[in-house]
């Protein structure tokens, strides 16, 4: 297994950089992670394809909620707030309208985002519905694939999120299974919201796990070093500001188009490195062909 100090030396052996002190480590560290996230983002290799799980929330409507009219503190009475309030939303006295929460102050008082106030008639005990319609995906998620059918039995319509708020204005419904779903790479959302303690798994590509300390493994396939190390050759590039990102990447995708597949169609360093005869990348954009 290749470690970070492995890669540094890599590139220090190179033309790019031939110098052992604090500023050059600081420009190669940062270069070996541009490139495994720019390796990353050139194809859809197969060993950053994991599994991740959501795990939803039944709805909550014990007890009575009290807020004044012009207000944004509900006080909850016969019931407590759960720990992570603020990814809740509430609907009071079954009205067309959601409130967000911004703090849990305690175990029975929360207050509404900043902006939100309740415009009705000051309650002292009203009933409500607690959600959650919004659920995070986990923190190395690099692109959303697809929720896992044989682990859900929800009929889902996929829609963008400009439509999944249109949905919600327009399907207040709170009961049944969730409908609509939609997610960026961040979240997933669902509507109607969840009513069911369940555990939701889907499919993602994920970011590689960076490097920090020398001894640090570097997160790539092993058998494709190659192709890290040409990567490592452009992500220098664009960190001694040779190279803009957008280009970067795009040489990059050149060479994963080559390196894809069970068999590699040809040396990827060695492309790099007789495309620019070894010297400074020009300033230009080549057309790729290959996969996303």
């Amino acid at each position: 297994m290749a470690t970070l100090d492995d890669l540094r030396t890599v590139a220090r052996d190179s033309s790019f950089f031939d110098k052992v002190d604090t500023k050059s480590t600081r420009v190669i560290d940062r270069a070996v992670n541009t490139a495994l996230r720019l390796v990353a983002q050139s194809f859809n290799w197969e060993f950053y394809n994991t599994i991740g799980r959501i795990n939803t929330v039944e709805q909550q409507s014990s007890g009575t909620v009290a807020i004044a009219n012009g207000g944004s503190t509900v006080t909850l009475t016969g019931a407590t707030w759960p720990t992570d309030l603020t990814d809740y939303s509430i609907r009071i006295n079954s009205e067309d309208v959601d409130h967000g929460f911004s703090v849990r102050d305690g175990a029975t008082t929360g207050t509404l985002i900043s902006g939100q106030i309740w415009n009705g008639d000051t309650q002292t005990t009203a009933s409500y519905v607690l959600y959650r319609s919004r659920y995070d995906l986990a923190g190395d998620c690099r692109k959303f694939g697809e929720f896992q059918p044989q682990n859900l039995d929800w009929d889902l319509t996929y829609i963008s999120k400009e439509a999944f708020e249109a949905q919600k204005n327009v399907n207040i419904s709170f009961t049944g299974d969730p409908v609509w779903v939609s997610h960026d790479n961040t979240y997933a959302y669902f509507w109607p919201p969840t009513d069911a303690a369940k555990a939701v798994l889907y499919n993602y590509d994920r970011w590689p796990a960076s490097a920090s300390t020398g001894g640090d493994s570097i997160d790539w396939d092993t058998t494709r070093m190659d192709m890290l190390y040409a990567a490592m050759d452009i992500a220098i590039k664009i960190h001694q500001d040779k190279l803009s990102w957008a280009n970067g990447l795009n040489e990059v995708r050149n060479v994963a188009h080559l390196m894809s597949g069970d068999e590699p169609k040809r040396s990827a360093r060695n492309y790099v490195r007789s495309m620019y005869g070894g010297g400074d990348f020009p300033r230009h954009r080549l057309e790729w062909g290959g996969n996303e």
